[in-house]
């Protein structure tokens, strides 16, 4: 039986990689209304809404700089009554307390005004203070928004991809979100790459990216961006060449380092990853790397983002999931590292479920935080509490590391 890694970003957070994960992935995506990065977009889908070939397929007439909340929909009425009952002794709650409207009914939660919305969007949202006056938000918001505050949303958007013409709107919120998360994700190892190029000094990072697509895609997903060297201090490297598969929700290609040699469609990418790309005309997606994006060509990123409801309109993630079974089918030991079995991934934690049932399956869980016990991760998991599972918790610390690849070289 083989070995498996099932790895998320918390992996990739760490330097030299430096990448947004978990909650702070969340603020930049789904709670930033990013005008710059909008703007740019405008301009890179002006010339391929003109183009008739796309017209034909019912694109859009016209690019909107739309986000998925505005201060006057029931989506952000909903998330200011989240941010109200739970920031009562915070900074932020001292900012919106004049504008709350005390509810009569003790079944009922308290309610921003019309301003006091207003306000709270132009401060979380539109983000329009200083840099210092965001951060202090930042870690108020982080704190008392409920993970699942967005959940309902971004799924509300998604019937626009086979609709597109009749809900533009709705469209351009949803890919605007995902040109967002691309960004979200990939800003760090664009400016790496890019640092000393003119250009990109020159256009920014959002013009930049979009004029030179293809390239970005290619320097971002390369190997050769990152040396042995750089990543020596990693849990890539530590582990590099101890497991026999790799599922990755990660978008980037980082966790190829895991295997000493480059190994094509080595990971199983679980969540779609930064050279997937969706055509809105045959919704389908492909490997940008294999077959450019075109200048005409109305696509999107294909990210499987932070929702509990995943549109699956195209066979590459049916392809990713059926690998990813085929895998945990054949694997005796499944170490988990950086990703938190979350509900907004319920058909991964359903994957690793199933594993479980098999006899002899073992789980060891690579615990950050040091919160988790068998007890939480069977929970989690959905397994029968009364029944006993072979899972094991261990740290990330330099101790655990080296008893997991005394596990690993013994497996």
């Amino acid at each position: 039986m083989s070995k498996t890694l099932l790895v998320g970003a918390g992996a990739e957070c760490i330097e030299p990689f430096g990448l947004l994960a978990g909650k702070e992935f969340t603020f930049d995506t789904c709670y930033y209304q990013n005008e710059a990065l909008y703007e740019a977009l405008g301009e890179f889908y002006r010339g391929r809404l003109s183009k008739s070939v796309n017209r034909d397929l019912g694109t859009p007439s016209s690019y909107q700089n739309l986000f998925l909340y505005s201060s006057k929909n029931v989506a952000f009425r909903k998330l200011s009554n989240y941010i109200v009952s739970a920031s009562k002794d915070s900074f932020l709650g001292s900012r919106l307390s004049e504008h709350i409207i005390k509810s009569q009914d003790d079944d009922e939660e308290n309610q921003l005004d019309t301003y006091g919305r207003d306000l709270l969007f132009d401060m979380l949202i539109k983000r329009d203070k200083d840099a210092g006056y965001v951060s202090a938000l930042k870690e108020v918001a982080l704190e008392v928004i409920p993970d699942d505050a967005y959940y309902g949303t971004i799924e509300t958007y998604f019937s626009s991809l086979i609709n597109p013409t009749r809900r533009s709107k709705s469209l351009w919120r949803l890919i605007n979100y995902y040109w967002s998360a691309f960004f979200s994700v990939a800003e760090p190892l664009i400016r790496k790459a890019f640092e000393d190029d003119r250009l990109f000094k020159q256009q920014g990072l959002y013009r930049f990216t979009l004029n030179n697509i293809n390239t970005v895609i290619d320097a971002i997903t390369t190997r050769n961006q990152f040396t042995l060297q750089d990543i020596q201090d990693t849990y890539y490297a530590r582990l590099r060449g101890r497991f026999d598969n790799v599922l990755t929700t990660n978008y980037t290609g980082l966790s190829d380092f895991l295997f000493p040699e480059l190994i094509e469609n080595s990971c199983v990418y679980l969540s779609g990853a930064l050279w997937l790309f969706e055509s809105l005309g045959s919704l389908t997606s492909r490997d940008v790397r294999k077959e450019p994006i075109a200048a005409d060509e109305f696509v999107f990123p294909f990210l499987m983002t932070q929702v509990p409801i995943k549109p699956i309109i195209d066979t590459t993630q049916l392809r990713s999931f059926s690998k990813a079974i085929e895998i945990l089918d054949n694997t005796g030991l499944l170490v988990v590292l950086g990703y938190s079995f979350c509900e907004s991934d319920s058909h991964i934690s359903a994957m690793v479920r199933d594993f479980m049932q098999h006899a002899n399956s073992r789980l060891i869980y690579l615990d950050h935080s040091r919160d988790e016990t068998p007890s939480t991760i069977k929970k989690k998991l959905r397994l029968n509490p009364e029944h006993s599972y072979n899972i094991d918790i261990l740290g990330t610390g330099d101790n655990d590391i080296n008893r997991l690849i005394d596990i690993l070289n013994n497996a």
